[in-house]
């Protein structure tokens, strides 16, 4: 779907430690960097999706509006601190090795959210298994979003990283204006200095995984501790969404 961008089933073409894949058409990630379409909204319903979580901020979802499905709900879960939110007023101000900086730990934050936590509880209580979800770029609080779930479902850390990179240029250039526009920033003037905002690196969710495992020990103690994941709550997880390849 070229007009939804960055938009995929999480997890295409991968199986887990066990062989096991994920279910075709159930689970979807994308951005939404611009304002909804008519068309983007037919699309998604022809998807019979039931949920959306919209992971970004009120302020966002005020700047570019929210998704409204004639037979979904939209859930508003905020993945990243208000804090850090904040932190965007520095943008103008940053050069490219501060722009790396601030990524990093952003994703090293991204390990102490509570709304991880919130949306996987709210993902396990759905009576239906179709969803999707999304932030403004796509990749950051979305990506650690998928993420989790493939830790969840048992998937190992390379093909978790895989999954967090599949990026094409075209969409990063989008995405790069995108952000500009929303964030008042001149893309020609500023683009080389704000690249490492745009795009996803492996060094970012490294930051993630590496902040977990100095907080909780492992990431199965971060999903059991942090995210309440327990073997049952693991479980309903794996027969909802993967089936033998």
């Amino acid at each position: 779907m070229k007009d939804l961008q960055n938009f995929r089933m999480l997890a295409e073409g991968l199986l887990n430690r066990d062989g096991y894949k994920l279910k075709d058409n159930l689970i979807y990630r994308f951005a939404l960097a611009e304002g909804i379409n008519q068309r983007q909204i037919i699309f998604l319903e022809t998807l019979k999706l039931k949920y959306i979580y919209d992971l970004r901020s009120a302020e966002e979802t005020v700047k570019t509006g929210a998704i409204s499905l004639k037979h979904g709900l939209t859930r508003n879960i905020e993945i990243m601190d208000t804090g850090k939110q904040n932190d965007y007023s520095s943008l103008k101000m940053m050069d490219q090795s501060q722009f790396s900086q601030f990524m990093v730990n952003l994703y090293a934050d991204f390990a102490k959210s509570s709304g991880i936590k919130e949306a996987l509880e709210m993902i396990i209580e759905q009576k239906s298994p179709e969803f999707a979800f999304h932030c403004t770029a796509g990749k950051d609080r979305t990506g650690i979003l998928g993420a989790v779930i493939m830790f969840v479902l048992d998937f190992n850390v390379d093909d978790i990283v895989t999954e967090y990179l599949r990026m094409d240029s075209i969409f990063e250039q989008n995405i790069a204006k995108n952000l500009c526009k929303l964030f008042n920033i001149n893309y020609e003037e500023n683009r080389d200095r704000m690249s490492p905002f745009f795009t996803v690196n492996r060094i970012y969710i490294d930051s993630f995984i590496e902040t977990v495992k100095d907080d909780y020990g492992t990431v199965e103690q971060y999903l059991i501790t942090k995210l309440n994941i327990t073997k049952e709550t693991r479980n309903i997880f794996k027969r909802r969404y993967l089936e033998k390849n």
